[in-house]
């Protein structure tokens, strides 16, 4: 940091800053995925699912707890001290604004005590007083991406929107709902921990062996080179410093071209996560 300032700022902080709106998904477990690669393959396919696909969000969301705290009051106190207060209440939610799509499980999503039926030429919707048990969202999430390639998700157990349905119609724009989804108990018995959990997934760890380390190779013969990289699934590019003396296929084959040594690298990037290069040399000696 600059000489004589006092500051809080860290190139780690950097790294785990939470970016960008993020997206919302009902119906989705977060709770069996233990990488961030296996989170981003199991999002895409339910983003594709319009009953759990939310819909689009404009102005981002809000993620609040609101908790009712009660303090003990007994004669003798006189400072507050660890262990007097309480936990009676918690109330979680996130909240966002909706752009409707015309898709009816969007519109079902946000009204909740909905039945749906089919209709000549499409479905009708109308609305019931009573919330019963298939109403709520289950596992509903927001996943928002950190700057390092982690992911952040805030996990909703039993949704359901409390918001009026307003939707705000204007001209040469688009039609948008607000919506705020608080998070319920599965039962009354349910009380030991609220029903929400916020979880990190920390960027998976990279790296690639690039096999074989050294070789030689004479004019016009060929080596093929292997690159082992974690976690696997990614892909890998290959390049020569210098094509004079031994070129490099995109499969990894490398054919001597003129007497001389020559590095061989392989990038290899995996899904989700950070590019990172392994170096290999080859010796070419003359035909």
């Amino acid at each position: 940091m600059p000489a004589g300032m006092t500051t809080n700022l860290t190139a780690a902080g950097f790294k785990k800053l939470l970016l960008n709106a993020g997206t919302f998904v009902a119906g989705f477990d977060p709770s069996s995925y233990t990488s961030v690669a296996a989170l981003k393959t199991a999002l895409a396919t339910a983003l594709a699912d319009t009953t759990k696909n939310l819909g689009m969000t404009r102005g981002g969301g809000t993620f609040t707890v609101t908790r009712e705290m009660r303090q003990v009051e007994a004669d003798g106190i006189r400072y507050r001290f660890a262990g007097d207060t309480f936990v009676d209440s918690a109330d979680a939610y996130l909240s966002t604004t909706l752009i409707c799509n015309g898709d009816p499980n969007v519109v079902k999503n946000t009204l909740g005590t909905v039945t749906v039926t089919n209709v000549t030429g499409g479905k009708k919707m109308k609305l019931k007083t009573r919330i019963e048990d298939g109403d709520y969202l289950n596992h509903l999430c927001w996943i928002g991406d950190i700057a390092d390639g982690g992911l952040a998700v805030i996990h909703l157990d039993n949704a359901f929107n409390t918001a009026d349905f307003a939707m705000t119609i204007t001209d040469k724009g688009e039609v948008t709902v607000p919506v705020e989804f608080h998070a319920f108990q599965a039962d009354v018995e349910d009380y030991d921990y609220a029903p929400f959990e916020i979880i990190f997934l920390d960027a998976p760890e990279t790296s690639v062996s690039v096999t074989p380390k050294l070789t030689e190779i004479a004019v016009e013969e060929t080596v093929q080179m292997y690159a082992n990289g974690t976690p696997s699934g990614g892909t890998t590019t290959w390049a020569s410093d210098d094509t004079g003396v031994a070129t490099v296929s995109t499969a990894g084959l490398v054919t001597g071209v003129a007497a001389g040594t020559v590095t061989i690298t392989g990038t290899y990037t995996p899904t989700g996560g950070s590019a990172v290069t392994g170096k290999a040399v080859v010796r070419v000696t003359g035909s």
